[in-house]
């Protein structure tokens, strides 16, 4: 057994190898080609979409931390003004609650005055009749009214000055 190259064998079957591989870069190679260049297209746009989301996923994250504290803030802000305020009413309240008691003190005061005054005047009068009576009788006769007037103002800054008045 010899082995010879048939030189129309070999052109036949380079042939038919060239139209074999030229088909299948037709048919199966350059579709599957296209298939992956898509895909790996697709992976990326999906790769760069995810990473897009995740970027704006912490813009949206610190932007949320920083709301929420302003929100504290505020609120905090709040709470000690109302706390502010709430003293201060109290304060105020409190300072009108002494004014008043204060200003009721004083009229009480004024008005023990007026009748310690009132007492004063109707004692002075009753003193006054009283020594009239008590001289009329001692006396036996009429009393003028300008020395009755002298002998009550007598009695009664004689009754002031002495020392066991209190």
């Amino acid at each position: 057994m010899e082995l010879s190259i048939n030189p129309g064998l070999l052109a036949v079957m380079s042939c038919l190898f060239l139209a074999g591989t030229f088909l299948l870069w037709k048919i199966f190679w350059k579709p599957l080609v296209n298939i992956m260049e898509t895909r790996e297209n697709k992976i990326r746009s999906d790769i760069t979409a995810a990473e897009e989301a995740r970027v704006k996923m912490e813009q949206i994250r610190d932007e949320y931390s920083s709301k929420m504290k302003e929100i504290e803030r505020k609120a905090t802000e709040i709470i000690a003004e109302a706390t502010r305020l709430a003293k201060e009413r109290a304060e105020k309240l409190e300072s009108n609650a002494q004014e008043e008691i204060l200003r009721h003190k004083e009229m009480a005061l004024a008005e023990l005055e007026r009748e310690r005054v009132a007492a004063i005047a109707s004692l002075r009068s009753e003193v006054g009749d009283l020594a009239l009576t008590v001289a009329r009788t001692v006396l036996k006769r009429e009393v003028k009214a300008e020395d009755h007037k002298r002998f009550v103002d007598d009695f009664l800054a004689n009754v002031e000055r002495s020392p066991d008045r209190n």
